[in-house]
């Protein structure tokens, strides 16, 4: 990833700008402190590239404690925001020196100051323990902030940020809850993945509409950053009034459900691989080798048109 490139379009045209907002903000202010502090306390660290190693070091170790939070996400922008945050704190140091030699007050500032009769090491373990310690609640912070209760009902879920009130056709395979939502015009796939402690996030979905599409379903292979490149899971709904089941037949093996006349929502049981470039012919309405979907009529009869 190339740094400040995604930060940036997550600022710009990300569907969670106000939380991209945050975050860059709070990386920024959480070493602010230190990088105020630092020159104050410790006379042989005034000069500014005292500072800049200070707080990148500092930043570095965060990212390095992150790995044990929940989030377990090492991020290189967030490198950079800590170490410009504590830059702007020795600025503000900079001006705070200024007013206070105007003021004559020096010895009152002096009186802080820490005698290093110990190693440097030693001596800021415990400010960087600290600002360690504030990152990682606040890392703790944003997650719980960003995720939903996997305790939650399918209607809970729904309701949880927009007001609903219509049908939900549920189903779930390992880590993934599916929920279909009918919005009058459009049918509407939320797509959640579990978490650890009991928490789930949505991480993208799907959407059909009638106008722009002629078949009376969508489909998609779901993938994500948390599976294998060439793992995907096959998703597929849409409305039905013709067909009594569905027929999905991966590498000569079948899988019907039964369907009723509605709104429907499948998930074939098992892992497709990706790795087979005919699956792709299927976006484009072609035939794939290895994977074909149908629809039957209660005789048992291809259902061209649902």
């Amino acid at each position: 990833m190339v740094p400040l490139v995604e930060t940036y379009k997550m600022l710009t045209d990300g569907w969670i700008v106000a939380y991209s907002w945050y975050q860059v903000i709070a990386n920024i202010l959480v070493l602010i402190p230190l990088g105020f502090l630092t020159p104050i306390l410790f006379k042989s660290l005034t000069k500014w590239w005292h500072i800049l190693i200070v707080g990148c070091s500092t930043s570095l170790l965060i990212e390095v404690f992150q790995i044990l939070t929940p989030q377990n996400v090492v991020d290189v922008d967030d490198l950079i925001f800590n170490t410009l945050g504590a830059m702007i704190g020795y600025g503000v140091y900079l001006l705070f020196i200024k007013l206070v030699k105007y003021f004559k007050l020096m010895n009152v500032v002096e009186k802080f100051e820490v005698p290093l009769k110990k190693p440097i090491i030693r001596v800021a373990s415990v400010p960087i323990s600290i600002m360690v310690l504030i990152s990682c609640l606040a890392s703790i912070l944003a997650y719980y902030e960003s995720t939903l209760c996997a305790s939650l009902s399918d209607e809970e879920l729904v309701t949880a940020h927009l007001s609903y009130e219509g049908e939900i056709i549920s189903t779930s395979l390992e880590d993934y809850r599916l929920i279909l939502k009918d919005d009058g015009e459009y049918l509407d796939l939320d797509i959640y993945q579990e978490l650890p402690l009991n928490r789930v996030r949505m991480i993208g979905g799907s959407q059909w509409h009638p106008e722009y599409n002629e078949m009376n379903y969508e489909f998609m292979f779901l993938t994500d950053d948390f599976r294998v490149d060439d793992e995907a899971i096959f998703v597929i709904f849409g409305k039905n009034e013709a067909a009594t089941q569905i027929k999905i037949t991966y590498l000569e093996e079948e899988y019907i459900e039964e369907l009723s006349p509605g709104n429907f929502l499948v998930v074939y049981p098992k892992i497709i691989l990706m790795d087979d470039d005919s699956l792709y012919q299927l976006y484009d309405s072609k035939e794939s080798k290895n994977f074909e979907v149908e629809f039957l009529s209660e005789n048992g009869e291809v259902v061209n048109s649902l």
